[in-house]
C-alpha cells in the first residue's frame, strides 16, 4: 500500500514474503531502511528478493538483524543471522554487500 502525506512523506508497505510481490513499482527507492525485521521472517530469501525489486540501481539497502538474542516467539521469531547468512540473503537476491558489522568483532 501506499499514502502520501500533504506534506510530501510517503509510507509504503507490503508482505514481504509474497513471492508475487510487495505490490510496489520496481526501482521505486534510492534507499530502504530495514532494521530489526527479517528474524520474524519466515521466507527470508523471498522477502530479500522483494526488497531488492523496489530498489533503484546504485541504491542502498540498511538492514539489520540479531545473531544472538532471546527467542521472542510473539508473534513470530523464526531466525538469527550471520554475516555469511547476510551475505547467502544478498547474493540470492542479486545484491552486492557494501559493508557488514557483527557487534562484538571486527568489521567484516
Amino acid at each position: 500500500g501506499r499514502h502520501q502525506y500533504t506534506y510530501g512523506t510517503r509510507h509504503y508497505w507490503g508482505d514481504l514474503e509474497n513471492p508475487a510481490g510487495l505490490g510496489i513499482e520496481p526501482d521505486t527507492f534510492d534507499l530502504v531502511v530495514c532494521p530489526f525485521i527479517f528474524q520474524r521472517v519466515s521466507q527470508p530469501f523471498v522477502a530479500m528478493k522483494n526488497l531488492a525489486f523496489v530498489l533503484r540501481s546504485g541504491g542502498f539497502i540498511i538492514w539489520a538483524a540479531p545473531m544472538f538474542e532471546e527467542s521472542r516467539g510473539s508473534p513470530h521469531d523464526y531466525f538469527r543471522f550471520t554475516p555469511k547468512g547476510v551475505r547467502s540473503l544478498a547474493h540470492h537476491a542479486g545484491l552486492d554487500v557494501a559493508k557488514a558489522f557483527a557487534p562484538g568483532s571486527v568489521s567484516l
